[in-house]
Order: C-alpha cells, then sequence, then structure tokens
C-alpha cells in the first residue's frame, strides 16, 4: 500500500493467531505475506466494503465498555 502509514493497533490473540494462520496459507514459493500484511489487506477492505462497519464497531465497544464499567462497581 503506497500511501500507508505504519500504525499499531490492538488485536486479541484469537485474532492474531487467525491472520497468522491465513498468512501461511497465502504463502508460496516467492510469497510470503506477513501477518501484519494480511491484517492490513483484512482491514482495508472490511472498511471499504462493509455496509454499516461504524455502528457495528461503536456498538460493539459500547458494549465492552458497558461490561468493563460493570467490572468496576461490581470490584
Amino acid at each position: 500500500m503506497p500511501d500507508a502509514e505504519r500504525r499499531k493497533i490492538p488485536v486479541t490473540d484469537t485474532v492474531w493467531r487467525a491472520v497468522s494462520e491465513a498468512a501461511k496459507e497465502m504463502s508460496k514459493a516467492g510469497f510470503h505475506p506477513s501477518p501484519a500484511q494480511v491484517a492490513s489487506v483484512i482491514l482495508e477492505i472490511a472498511v471499504r466494503d462493509m455496509p454499516g462497519l461504524v455502528r457495528r464497531a461503536e456498538h460493539a465497544l459500547r458494549a465492552s465498555a458497558g461490561s468493563k464499567e460493570r467490572e468496576v462497581s461490581l470490584g
């Protein structure tokens, strides 16, 4: 991606393992994408092609924040 800037984003171990496995499956003689390259392309496709992605991400983040708030108030 010529106009891409390197950034760090957190991912779960489960997601990283899945992306790493996908990179291994794609590897052929002379073609060895890294897990980070695969994750970048998957993210690019998802953001471009999935209608409602922002609403779905917001919903997931709010649900996650709500569960963390309950954990704090219970603790």
